[in-house]
C-alpha cells in the first residue's frame, strides 16, 4: 500500500476539497510554496508510508523557513489533509 494526501479544506475555507495532492514546490512564490491538486488518485503523489507522507506535509522551504510571525513556514499545512492508503501503482 502507498499513502496519498487528500484535501479536506483550506484554512481560509474552500480550496480543492476532495482532490489529491499531485505536486508541491515549497520554493515557489519566493518560498510561500505552490501545490497542484488532481481529482485522479492515479496522478497523486505517492509515499511509501504514513511517516514519509507526514514529513512531506511539514516541508519547510529553504528560502523562507519562517513566517513573518516567527513560526515555521510549512505551506502545505494551510490545507487540512487526510492521509489515504491506496494500492501500489
Amino acid at each position: 500500500m502507498a499513502v496519498v494526501l487528500r484535501c479536506l479544506d483550506l484554512a481560509t475555507g474552500g480550496g480543492p476539497v476532495g482532490e489529491y495532492l499531485a505536486a508541491f514546490d515549497p520554493e515557489a512564490h519566493d518560498g510561500w510554496g505552490d501545490a497542484t491538486f488532481t481529482r485522479d488518485v492515479a496522478k497523486a503523489l505517492r509515499f511509501p508510508d504514513f511517516a514519509a507522507a507526514y514529513r512531506f506535509y511539514g516541508t519547510r522551504p529553504q528560502r523562507r523557513s519562517r513566517r513573518p510571525d516567527g513560526k515555521p513556514n510549512r505551506p502545505l499545512t494551510a490545507f487540512t489533509m487526510q492521509f489515504d492508503c491506496v494500492p501500489d501503482a
